[in-house]
């Protein structure tokens, strides 16, 4: 076992870093910690693996001594549209939520992917955002063109989910399939200012063979 503890080092992280300028600066911090607690282990960022589609690669790779893959790590950071002001500068982001969530479920579905095809690997997939609409279940049960991408508190993760409206703007494929199933969770990473929109949450999902 590998004693990688992603909840330890989000709360670490979250005592040197409340909030970040973007997906690049919150992986380099991320990369920081892991280096700190785990020192024995290789790091490679943004490194490109047989099993991802071509031109995606995984934000973080960590090898032992023998150069194989123990761990990797897929990082998504997104601030929401409304500004958030923390030491006089504004953070924010035009992100569209159903992007958002079809691009845990595909990185999600890429970690599997890897994880499967390599014996010893472990994966993890984390989602850290200010936007509430992520977490936060629907108001209304009835289904909608993202309701097989919703990923609030204690939604469960079936087999395949597939969107056949906005997202095919995007990818041409916009159909997911998972070998498990995740019940998520979120937890609180920071609040660094007061306003309402400066509650920051992360969804953290452990892949293992």
């Amino acid at each position: 076992m590998l004693g990688i503890d992603i909840s330890l080092i989000m709360q670490n992280l979250s005592k040197k870093h409340q909030i970040f300028r973007d997906v690049t600066e919150f992986r380099v911090c991320i990369g920081r910690e892991l280096h700190r607690l785990h020192p024995s282990f290789f790091m490679a960022m943004q490194c490109p693996l047989n099993e991802l589609p071509e031109r995606d690669q995984m934000e973080i790779c960590l090898e032992d001594d023998n150069d194989d893959l123990v761990a990797v790590f897929d990082l998504t950071y997104h601030l929401d549209e409304h500004p958030v002001v923390v030491d006089g500068v504004s953070y924010q982001q035009k992100n569209r939520l159903e992007i958002g969530r079809f691009t845990f479920f595909n990185s999600l579905s890429h970690v599997e992917r890897i994880v499967s095809n390599r014996s010893g690997v472990v994966g993890f997939v984390v989602f850290l955002t200010n936007s509430q609409e992520y977490w936060t279940p629907p108001r209304s049960k009835r289904d909608s063109i993202e309701h097989d991408f919703r990923i609030h508190e204690g939604f469960v993760t079936k087999p395949i989910h597939s969107w056949t409206s906005s997202v095919k703007e995007y990818r041409e494929d916009a159909l997911v399939k998972l070998r498990n199933q995740y019940t998520l969770t979120w937890a609180d990473f920071s609040r660094p200012c007061d306003s309402d929109d400066c509650l920051f949450r992360y969804l953290a999902v452990e892949v293992h063979k």
